[in-house]
C-alpha cells in the first residue's frame, strides 16, 4: 500500500468533531513520511467521486490541522481559505479570535493512546510527556541537582537537549506543559537559561529581565509558576559582567543618570548596591560590581519572599526552595550560592 493511502486510512478514521495534525499523522506512520508530506498528501486527493474509496468527499481532510491548532489556506487553491475552518465549526468546533482551536480539547487522543507504533510510543515515554503515565512531581533537591548536571554537561559540550525534534514540539502542545524549575534570570544574551542548564523545550519557566530584579510583572510571573503549576524549585541566577548592575554601581558612585524608564531597574538594583558597599567598603570597579551582583541575586529572592503571600506560603511549607546563583560569562561555570532563606530561619519563620 502506498504511503498516501496509510495517511488517507488514518484521517478516515477521524471522528467528528476531532482532529489530529500533520505532525502527528506523521508520527503514527514512523516517520515514513514528514508532516509536510502528510499535507502533500491530502492535497492528491481527487475530487473525482468515481475513485470510490480516497476522494476529497469521504477521506476528511479538513480534521488535519497544523500544530499549532491553526488550519491551512494552502490545500487547494481553487478552494476558499476558510473552507477548512466552515467545516471543522460545522461539526462542533470553536476557533478564536485568532482562528485557533484548542488542541487538548479536540484532538483524537484515542487515536494516540491505541497506536500501534512503538517508536512514537516509546519517543513519547523517553520524554516523560506521554499521556499514558501520570506525571511525577520531582523534590526541590532532585530538580536542584538535575540543574547542576545540567551546567556540567553543557560545559562539557555533551548536551543533550539543544535540538527540538517536531515530535516534542507536538507533545508538549498536546500534553501542556511540566517545567521542573523557574528561573529569574537577567535579559543579557549571553546568559540562554535552557542552554547554561542543559534543559530542553518545557522544562524550565524563565523569567528574564534586565538585572534580574524582581518586580510586580516579574514576582506575578513566578506566582503562576509556583501556584498553578506546581513548580518545586526557584532559581534566581545573577551572572558577571552584568551591565545593569554596572550602571547601578555608576549612580551610586557617580551619580551618572541613566534616560527613559532604566532609572526604574535601577531602582531595584540600588540596595544591592548599597549593601555591597556597607559589607565591602573598600572594593571599588568590578570587584564593587561583582559584590553586588550578588548580593543583587539575594535581594531578589527577598523580594519575591517578602511580596508575595503565595511564595512565602509554599517556601515556608516546603513544598518550594529558593536557591541563588551566579554564572561566569567567561567561563559558562554557574556557582550555586545557595538557599534563601537559609533553613535554620525557615524553622522561626
Amino acid at each position: 500500500m502506498s504511503v498516501y493511502f496509510e495517511v488517507y486510512e488514518i484521517v478516515k478514521g477521524i471522528p467528528s468533531g476531532r482532529i489530529l495534525t500533520y505532525g502527528l499523522i506523521s508520527n503514527l506512520l514512523e516517520k515514513r513520511l514528514s508532516a509536510q508530506g502528510v499535507g502533500w498528501a491530502l492535497r492528491a486527493l481527487s475530487s473525482d467521486k468515481a475513485n470510490k474509496k480516497y476522494h476529497s468527499g469521504n477521506v476528511p481532510w479538513h480534521r488535519v490541522i497544523n500544530s499549532s491548532g491553526g488550519v491551512s489556506t494552502t490545500r487547494n487553491t481553487e478552494m476558499p481559505p476558510d473552507l477548512q475552518q466552515s467545516l471543522l465549526e460545522a461539526e462542533g468546533i470553536v476557533f478564536n479570535s485568532e482562528g485557533k482551536l484548542d488542541m487538548q480539547k479536540y484532538l483524537w487522543a484515542e487515536r494516540l493512546v491505541s497506536a500501534v507504533s512503538l517508536a512514537i510510543l516509546a519517543f513519547a515515554v523517553m520524554l516523560s510527556l506521554t499521556v499514558l503515565p501520570a506525571y511525577s512531581k520531582p523534590t526541590p533537591d532532585q530538580v536542584l541537582q538535575e540543574l547542576k548536571s545540567g551546567n556540567k554537561r553543557y560545559l562539557s559540550g555533551k548536551t543533550k537537549h539543544f535540538e527540538v525534534d517536531s515530535a516534542k514540539r507536538e507533545l508538549t502542545a498536546i500534553n501542556g506543559q511540566t517545567p521542573v524549575a523557574i528561573v529569574l534570570g537577567c535579559s543579557d544574551s549571553r546568559v540562554p537559561v535552557e542552554m547554561v542548564f542543559d534543559q530542553g523545550l518545557a522544562e524550565l519557566f524563565v523569567v528574564r529581565v534586565a538585572g534580574n530584579v524582581c518586580a510586580t510583572s516579574e514576582l506575578a510571573s513566578i506566582e503562576y509558576g509556583v501556584k498553578y503549576l506546581g513548580i518545586p524549585l526557584v532559581i534566581v541566577l545573577g551572572h558577571s559582567e552584568c551591565g545593569a548592575v554596572k550602571a547601578a554601581v555608576d549612580s551610586a558612585v557617580n551619580g551618572a543618570l541613566l534616560p527613559g524608564n532604566l532609572p526604574t531597574i535601577m531602582s531595584k538594583i540600588a540596595p544591592a548596591v548599597a549593601a555591597a558597599r556597607r559589607s565591602h567598603p573598600n572594593e571599588k570597579g568590578d570587584q564593587l560590581v561583582h559584590s553586588s551582583a550578588i548580593a543583587n541575586v539575594w535581594l531578589s529572592a527577598n523580594d519575591m519572599l517578602s511580596n508575595s503571600t503565595i511564595v512565602k506560603e509554599a517556601v515556608f511549607s516546603g513544598k518550594v526552595k529558593i536557591v541563588g546563583a551566579m554564572r561566569d560569562i567567561k567561563t559558562g561555570v554557574i556557582t550555586f550560592l545557595g538557599e534563601y532563606p537559609q533553613p535554620a530561619r525557615l524553622m522561626t519563620k
